[in-house]
C-alpha cells in the first residue's frame, strides 16, 4: 500500500495519513464522517453476531465525536450451503444496533462467498469538535472504557473451551455501543479519543502517539480484563493478529514481553481510549461508570517525548 499515492481536494479534512478512525470531509457547512468495517463471526448466534458487527462499525464515528446518520449493510454469505434465514437474522441483529444509534439503514450490498462476513459503511456528522489522532499532547490521563479481552475470549469460544459465563460477559461488552461514553466525554470536555479494535490497545495508542509526537506510560495493574482472559491466554488461545500487532509496536515499547502480548491482542467492538486533562479525569471517569461502562479505568498518561514510545510499568 505504500506505493499508492492518494490525492485530496481541500474539502478533505481527515484522510488516511494518521490512521484515524474515520475520514472527515467538509460539505457545505457540515463536516461529514465516513467509515467502513466488516468482520467474520465471533459467535455462533446470527442475531448476536449482527449486533457485534454493527456496534463495531458504528464505533469509528463515536471515536471521532460524531453522530451516525446513515448506514449501508455489507455482507458476504455462502448461499449454496446455508439458509438465507441466517442472513436475515444477522441483518436483524445489525438493525437493532443501528436503531439504537439513531441512524438509518438506507441499503447495502451482499455477495456470495465461502465465509460469512458482515459489517457497515457508516456516514456521520461531526460535532462541534472533531476528535482525531493528531490532537493529543503531554500530561493527559488515558481512560479506557471497556475491559480488554474480546479477542482472547472469542478465540476460546471458537475452540469450544469458553465458559458460558465468560461468553455472556464478552457478548455484553461487544454489543455495547460506544455512543454513551462518547457523549459523556464530549459533555465533560476532552482533548481527543480513539477506539480499540483490530490493532489492540498498544497499536491504537501508538497511532495516536505518532500522529501527535508524544509518548506514554501505561500502568499495567490499572487495566481491566474480561473474566476468563488470563485463563485462556495461559492455555495459548491467542489469535495470530496479536503477534502481528506486537511486532508492529516492538520498536516503540518497553516492558515485559507477556504484558506486551496481552495488550497487543486484537479487539472486536472494543472500548474508547480517551485522552483528557488531569483536572477532568475524576468527573469523567465517574460519569462514564455511572453511564454503564462499569469497568472503565485510567490506564496511563502521556508524557513529553517526541520519540513516540510506550513504557509499561
Amino acid at each position: 500500500m505504500q506505493h499508492i499515492t492518494i490525492k485530496h481536494s481541500d474539502d478533505v479534512i481527515i484522510g488516511p495519513e494518521n490512521a484515524d478512525d474515520a475520514s472527515a470531509v467538509k460539505i457545505g457547512n457540515e463536516i461529514i464522517l465516513q467509515t467502513v468495517d466488516i468482520i467474520t463471526p465471533v459467535v455462533e448466534e446470527p442475531f448476536i453476531f449482527g449486533q457485534i458487527a454493527s456496534a463495531n462499525s458504528l464505533s469509528d464515528i463515536y471515536a471521532m465525536g460524531g453522530k451516525p446518520i446513515s448506514v449501508l449493510n455489507i455482507a458476504c454469505f455462502p448461499t449454496d450451503c446455508l439458509d438465507l434465514s441466517i442472513l436475515e437474522e444477522i441483518f436483524q441483529g445489525g438493525l437493532s444496533k443501528i436503531y439504537e444509534s439513531g441512524a438509518n439503514l438506507v441499503g447495502g450490498h451482499t455477495i456470495t462467498d465461502k465465509e460469512i462476513k458482515y459489517g457497515l459503511s457508516v456516514v456521520g456528522i461531526a460535532s462541534n469538535k472533531l476528535y482525531h489522532n493528531a490532537l493529543c499532547k503531554e500530561q493527559l490521563d488515558i481512560i479506557v472504557t471497556k475491559p480488554l479481552g474480546g479477542g482472547i475470549l472469542s478465540t476460546a469460544l471458537k475452540a469450544e473451551m469458553a465458559d458460558e459465563s465468560h461468553k455472556k460477559e464478552m457478548i455484553r461488552w461487544m454489543t455495547r455501543l460506544n455512543k454513551y461514553a462518547s457523549e459523556i466525554a464530549q459533555n465533560v470536555g476532552i482533548v481527543t479519543m480513539t477506539d480499540i479494535t483490530g490493532f489492540g490497545l498498544l497499536g491504537h495508542l501508538l497511532e495516536v502517539l505518532k500522529a501527535s509526537k508524544v509518548s506514554a506510560i501505561i500502568y499495567k495493574n490499572n487495566i481491566n480484563f474480561m473474566d476468563g482472559f488470563e485463563k485462556y491466554i495461559s492455555y495459548g488461545l491467542i489469535p495470530a493478529g496479536a503477534y502481528r500487532n506486537k511486532e508492529f509496536v516492538a520498536n516503540h515499547i518497553t516492558g515485559d514481553n507477556e504484558i506486551i502480548l496481552m495488550l497487543s491482542v486484537p479487539e472486536t467492538s472494543g472500548g474508547l481510549m480517551i485522552f483528557c486533562e488531569k483536572t477532568k479525569t475524576k468527573e469523567l471517569l465517574e460519569k462514564i461508570i455511572e453511564g454503564g461502562d462499569t469497568k472503565a479505568s485510567v490506564i496511563g498518561e502521556t508524557i513529553k517525548d517526541e520519540s513516540c514510545t510506550i513504557k509499561i510499568i
